[in-house]
């Protein structure tokens, strides 16, 4: 199973099914994925591959996407981007308590990114907030579309403390997204955090192994 749509089934099925019929879940860490419950089904596609939201041509920036192509929203909106555009600028001479690893040609994870912010480093937090105001910019125009019951924030960086990263996202889905759809939508942080992707992983194949349902 796609890792995206595991995570939000798993999270759906423990935490929402009973309040919400139409969820949003994104999974931002190395990369970006969208994983959609609809009408309380998870939601594949035709061909199964719905919820490439990081693939997304958004940019103008030159920037190669693992997938092959350049510009797509992952370029900018991941912790990939994050370290990415982080190691320019310690290279450029700014300064960040990741810089000694920087100099050292070592490579930053988000683990990394993580211990960071921690210590509040004003680099790391700047590249953060500036990444989850992106990023609820983009999920404006899925509240648009969509008009989901609820937005909940899974992967690496939604781990990040919320007044960091979620509180921003939030923010920026109701500065960009219509206010008659947006104003009500809580966007709320996984609960099962890094378990998420294997609980949903065990949930569908126990549904589709014994139960014979229809992933609801």
């Amino acid at each position: 199973e796609n890792d995206t749509k595991a995570m939000a089934y798993g999270e759906y099925i423990t935490h929402y099914k009973n309040s919400y019929k139409n969820m949003c879940y994104v999974n931002i860490g190395w990369g970006l994925g969208l994983g959609l419950i609809l009408d309380g089904k998870l939601y594949y596609g035709k061909d199964g591959y719905s919820g490439e939201f990081g693939h997304v041509n958004l940019y103008n920036n030159n920037v190669l996407c693992h997938c092959g192509m350049k510009g797509c929203l992952e370029t900018e909106v991941s912790g990939r981007a994050i370290i990415r555009k982080l190691t320019e600028r310690i290279t450029k001479g700014e300064t960040s308590v990741l810089s000694k690893k920087v100099h050292s040609q070592k490579t930053i994870t988000t683990s990394d990114l993580q211990f960071a912010i921690e210590k509040e480093d004003s680099l790391c937090l700047e590249s953060v907030t500036e990444t989850a105001k992106e990023l609820g910019k983009h999920l404006a125009a899925i509240v648009n579309i969509l008009d989901p019951d609820v937005i909940v924030l899974g992967g690496k960086l939604s781990q990040i403390e919320s007044y960091y990263f979620q509180q921003y996202v939030q923010l920026s889905i109701r500065q960009y997204s219509l206010k008659l759809m947006s104003q009500d939508i809580p966007v709320l942080t996984s609960p099962l955090g890094e378990d998420a992707a294997v609980i949903g992983a065990c949930l569908i194949a126990r549904n589709k192994a014994l139960l014979n349902d229809d992933m609801i």
